[in-house]
């Protein structure tokens, strides 16, 4: 190339291409050699064309353009963007794409920023992948909507979609989202998948609760050591203080509270859910088994972890 120095990873344009000096026949020399890469008509790269950068290559002649489907669930995820990639266009846009792109037209388009590039919400993303393995489209909801503003921006993205099929609205009644780690989501989720409501970040009085069963008036708790753990008696003095007065305006207030660990869930989720389905019932049945008999944290102290959650 001479004296000429292309940057790395980056993408040109035939226009900024001239700019350095570049004429038409070095630029064919060049991609001959495979030190260009032609991704379309006027656009090349200085790399291989593939993942984030293919995505900026197609995305620089395409300015209205929003990233959709699989590419805009594996931007969200952090994991490797394949082609073809999915994009979305305005009303009216050309839709014209190729072997790397495909687009679609779109009524509504409420972008965000992901990575630099513009992209559908969460939820639009998971709308065109309704035929994908359903579990990795609940895990992924879960984690985009998680902590106790989730459920809020799930309902605003629905509502900002032109219509939400019936695929996308089971999947979104049974996503826990909400929750703050991973042991909520089994539970909850598990429940959902029973057909029990949940409500997720729930406020007793003053006091916020991992998860609450309205219609029965249950309260769920699942501690993780990584916040109650910090002191020497498992857990810290302000954690024990409000988590005592916390259950006690709970039960005044007429709720049934269950308190469970993360270990409890990692260990024995379907033990976990049997006491809380047996809440339900009226009268409430009770576990006969004393505790110390069958949880692993009682079996097998030395092996209690300090992370579970």
């Amino acid at each position: 190339m001479g004296d000429i120095q292309l940057p790395r990873n980056a993408v040109l344009t035939s226009e900024q291409l001239k700019q350095l000096g570049i004429s038409r026949h070095r630029v064919a020399v060049l991609t001959s050699q495979g030190m260009l890469h032609r991704v379309e008509r006027g656009v090349y790269t200085t790399a291989p064309p593939k993942g984030e950068l293919l995505l900026a290559a197609l995305s620089l002649r395409r300015p209205g353009a929003v990233v959709s489907g699989l590419t805009a669930f594996q931007l969200y995820s952090g994991q490797e963007i394949t082609d073809p990639l999915n994009m979305r266009v305005p009303r009216g846009c050309s839709t014209k794409g190729s072997q790397l792109l495909k687009v679609r037209q779109s009524r509504t388009l409420r972008p965000r920023e992901v990575s630099g590039f513009r992209v559908v919400s969460p939820l639009a993303a998971v709308a065109d992948l309704l035929d994908h393995d359903e579990d990795a489209l609940l895990r992924f909801l879960e984690l985009q909507y998680s902590g106790r503003e989730g459920p809020a921006r799930l309902r605003e993205d629905a509502a900002a979609l032109s219509r939400v099929p019936g695929p996308l609205r089971r999947l979104m009644t049974h996503a826990a989202v909400g929750a703050d780690s991973n042991s909520e989501r089994r539970v909850f989720r598990a429940l959902r998948q029973r057909g029990v409501e949940v409500s997720q970040n729930h406020l007793i009085g003053a006091y916020r609760w991992d998860g609450v069963i309205p219609g029965a008036k249950v309260a769920i708790d699942i501690d993780s050591y990584r916040y109650h753990g910090i002191g020497p008696d498992g857990e810290n003095h302000r954690t024990f203080v409000l988590d005592r007065w916390k259950a006690n305006y709970a039960v005044r207030a007429g709720y049934r509270v269950l308190r469970f660990t993360g270990e409890c869930v990692y260990h024995h989720l379907q033990a976990v859910i049997r006491e809380i389905m047996n809440a339900l019932e009226q009268p409430a049945q009770v576990h006969e088994i004393p505790v110390w008999e069958w949880h692993h944290a009682m079996l097998f102290p030395e092996d209690m972890a300090d992370a579970w959650d």
